[in-house]
């Protein structure tokens, strides 16, 4: 969700007449919008214009994306150097609020749908490798560090076999959801 679809959206509604002043759109805004106009009309404010404050946060909370960190992803960003985490982590929380972090790419060697967040200090460069967002989660499949500019095969493995089980699991729970 953009900043602008955080902060509250001015709606004027004016006999009927309705502009939105902001790059926020969407149904639950509309339907918002459009609740309050005909509310204001029932109640016989025809020729006045009335200002509503739609908050759509308020009425729908955004409730963020789980991380699920595989095999031992985490363990590995915790030993990354701090300004790196603290770069990857705001990179992840970017991902969690749906919005594009600043230093990302495909990864279509390793799978359709994965993505490397990257950063980098004098030392090494730090990559994290992840499946985009599956429901309501976004898979982490490898955190590495590495000194030079390929993917090393070994880290490339790991990513490549963490996807599978990632997309057995998620069939597996695909399957057990019909038989219910």
């Amino acid at each position: 969700m953009g900043a602008a679809q955080l902060s509250r959206v001015f709606q004027p509604l004016c006999d009927g007449k309705e502009s939105l002043n902001s790059s926020a759109s969407g149904s639950q805004l509309e339907s918002a919008q459009e609740h309050i106009r005909l509310s204001f009309l029932r109640q016989g404010y025809t020729n006045t214009c009335i200002f509503g404050f739609v908050n759509a946060e308020a009425e729908h909370p955004r409730q963020d994306t789980e991380i699920a960190w595989e095999g031992d992803s985490k363990d590995v960003i915790s030993g990354f150097p701090d300004e790196v985490k603290q770069n990857l982590g705001f990179q992840l929380r970017q991902l969690q609020q749906g919005e594009k972090p600043s230093n990302y790419r495909p990864l279509p060697q390793i799978g359709h749908g994965v993505y490397e967040l990257s950063d980098e200090d004098e030392r090494a460069w730090y990559r994290v490798v992840y499946l985009s967002q599956i429901g309501n989660t976004i898979h982490v499949l490898h955190c590495f560090e590495k000194k030079s500019r390929e993917i090393p095969r070994n880290e490339v493995e790991t990513a490549v076999r963490r996807l599978k089980l990632v997309k057995a699991r998620i069939l597996e729970h695909k399957r057990h959801e019909k038989r219910k």
